[in-house]
């Protein structure tokens, strides 16, 4: 008899471990399916309960407009009769995908919305410009994005709220947000790799990184606080230290994050800027180099696990500076100093086998311009700038053809007559081989290029133009894409 007990004993706990297993294994697969093939049961709405903000979507296809331009294959606006901004671009799954900012309520965002407060919108086009569907997501406050990553089969969006952050998960096929969370402050900036999200804070009395784990059960969510003092503080950069990276789409910054982390930070302080930078780990945040009388404008990794940081003197009559950085020591021996003056930004974009440096500055007749030196790696000028670009130009993006590093397009937000416009540089064989102005006749600001099949780049701006290039504008501020040829 005692012995049949201990034998029903054993059978039930073996019936419940395999409940248990099932169970288990049920919860994992369904924790791997965001929008059919991914992770949506991993999430849950917070705070625990609140549904997801709503979406309304609009598939009214529109064809693409030719242009009289013969270096524009086609172009698309996409508005209504307000102000309608253009935020970010991808090339996945097969098509375009436009994450926007709208206040529309008519035109393209006809029923989608009611009221005139900000909200984010995903649109989806084919490669022909072809608009095919908009899903505007109505959270019913006002929000302002910051950042957007592919991911699966939809997007994660990072966007301000008044005095919060909020992080969306959107899904693609079910056309609706799956997961949404908020922070408190505002994100300045987010990076993501395949596991874990960081989203940069600031509040008012402290900056922080949130840590979200993406794709994993077994850590948790943790944040670390960079200063309780966020006073007379910007946001520089964050990047990777010490691992390996990748540029994307002319973008720096979206690198694979391992544990360990760089943060840059200007502080104002007495009509003086000086760069702070931050070794930050799952522990903790240290700084570890502060470099006296600079603006950082830039962070990228450097050979044998350093960094360079691009910057401006905090001087009269700033110079631009760019600095290699081991070990969190500076380099002397690998710098470069700009002969200009009156610098206003530096950009350091990867070329051939070392880099192109871009100082813009404002001249001695009050106009801005751009000179392009070509350096090696060790930041010394192998080919000098020839010619001065004029008309405030201002890098925006840069793509290699076809991935080839010694063949750049430069894309520039510049100048005219009291109006921005676009300004695309070919950039080989150690010069500028091509120029083209692409725009209207008003103020268009270019988001970002991509790089498209057939000799081109694809664009995506802002834009209040109604002439030239830009056939036509449904309110205040449109979106524009367009495919561009490059000579």
């Amino acid at each position: 008899m005692i012995i049949s007990l201990h034998k029903q004993r054993i059978l039930k706990v073996v019936a419940l471990m395999s409940v248990f297993i099932i169970a288990t294994t049920v919860f994992f697969i369904s924790a791997n399916t965001f929008g059919g093939n991914n992770d949506q049961g991993a999430y849950q709405p917070t705070p625990p309960g609140s549904p997801p903000p709503p979406t309304n979507i609009s598939q009214i296809p529109r064809d693409a407009r030719t242009s009289a331009n013969p270096h524009i294959r086609w172009e698309q606006n996409i508005g209504g009769n307000l102000n309608d901004y253009a935020k970010a671009i991808f090339d996945v799954m097969g098509y375009y995908f436009v994450i926007g900012q709208t206040s529309s309520t008519t035109h393209d965002f006809m029923g989608l919305k009611n009221d005139a407060i900000p909200n984010l919108f995903i649109s989806k086009l084919n490669k022909s410009g072809r608009l095919l569907e908009i899903v505007v997501i109505n959270s019913g406050v006002a929000e302002h994005f910051v950042r957007a990553f592919p991911y699966g089969q939809g997007f994660k969006i990072i966007a301000n709220r008044d005095t919060s952050a909020i992080f969306y998960i959107f899904c693609v096929a079910e056309k609706r947000v799956i997961y949404h969370r908020a922070f408190e402050g505002q994100a300045k900036d987010a990076f993501l790799d395949s596991d874990r999200l960081a989203i940069i804070v600031f509040e008012t009395n402290r900056i922080s990184i949130n840590f979200i784990q993406i794709e994993s059960f077994y850590r948790e969510d943790y944040t670390i606080t960079i200063l309780k003092n966020g006073r007379n503080l910007y946001y520089a950069g964050f990047i990777p230290h010490l691992t390996d990276f990748y540029l994307s789409g002319g973008h720096i910054g979206d690198g694979f994050l391992s544990g360990q982390y760089l943060l840059v930070l200007n502080h104002t302080n007495q009509n003086r800027t000086n760069t702070l930078i931050y070794k930050v780990t799952e522990e903790n945040a240290v700084l570890s180099l502060t470099l006296n009388n600079l603006f950082a404008n830039q962070i990228l990794p450097y050979r044998a696990g350093g960094f360079l940081l691009a910057g401006t003197e905090s001087t009269h009559n700033p110079r631009g500076r760019v600095f290699a950085i081991n070990n969190m020591l500076m380099q002397t021996a690998l710098s470069y100093t700009s002969t200009n003056i009156n610098v206003t930004r530096m950009s350091v974009v990867h070329y051939m086998h070392g880099y192109i440096i871009i100082t813009e500055f404002v001249g001695s007749n009050n106009m801005g311009y751009a000179n392009i030196n070509v350096v090696c790696m060790n930041l010394r000028i192998t080919h000098p700038y020839i010619n001065d670009i004029p008309n405030f130009p201002t890098l925006s993006c840069f793509i290699p053809l076809n991935n080839n590093w010694s063949n750049l397009i430069l894309t520039f937000n510049i100048r005219v007559q009291g109006f921005s416009g676009i300004l695309v540089i070919r950039f080989s064989e150690n010069a500028i081989k091509s120029t083209q102005h692409i725009g209207g006749t008003s103020n268009d600001t270019l988001t970002r290029s991509l790089q498209a099949p057939g000799n081109a780049i694809t664009i995506l701006a802002s834009t209040t133009s109604t002439s030239k290039d830009i056939g036509t504008n449904h309110g205040l501020s449109d979106l524009w894409l367009a495919r561009i040829i490059y000579l």
